[in-house]
């Protein structure tokens, strides 16, 4: 997708992170699962923008509506990790929509959980056990995709 796909016009503020990798961030999006873009496209254009860094990890300002990606997460797809990119993209934008509802206190909580699955492709979840698995694993994410949680089984739905 071109780059001023995910650049948007409502942005909340001029800022803009340090360390981009330029080259990374033009082509941002272009082989991400639909599920993601999707997630990416609704974000921009609640004036939320994308930028790929060469720093140490990926955030999602709130404040400014920016969200980096870290550029090794590229290269970790790239080494034999199929759907890295997907789960790393999907968790920074569980963020951001957490945000846009208002939830400051999610952090990784079941909010962010429910964010997280809705976004991201069953095939790329489990890297989230990689991160926060005590967290993962209580809202239904397993190795395999994901599994409606115990705790989140109502009794009208049997």
């Amino acid at each position: 997708m071109p780059r001023e796909y995910f650049y948007s016009d409502t942005a909340a503020s001029n800022f803009t992170p340090n360390c981009i990798n330029n080259e990374l961030t033009v082509a941002f999006g272009m082989n991400l699962h639909p599920q993601v873009v999707a997630a990416i496209n609704e974000l921009n254009s609640k004036g939320w923008r994308f930028f790929v860094v060469t720093q140490n990890r990926g955030r999602a300002y709130y404040r400014h509506k920016v969200i980096t990606i870290p550029d090794w997460a590229y290269k970790r797809q790239a080494t034999g990790n199929p759907g890295y990119l997907d789960w790393y993209v999907s968790h920074e934008c569980a963020h951001a929509y957490r945000a846009e509802a208002n939830d400051w206190a999610a952090n990784h909580g079941d909010s962010f959980m429910e964010e997280l699955v809705r976004i991201c492709p069953d095939s790329s979840l489990k890297y989230e056990l990689n991160y926060k698995p005590r967290n993962a694993i209580r809202n239904g994410i397993t190795a395999d995709g994901y599994v409606i949680p115990q705790h989140k089984i109502r009794l009208e739905d049997l």
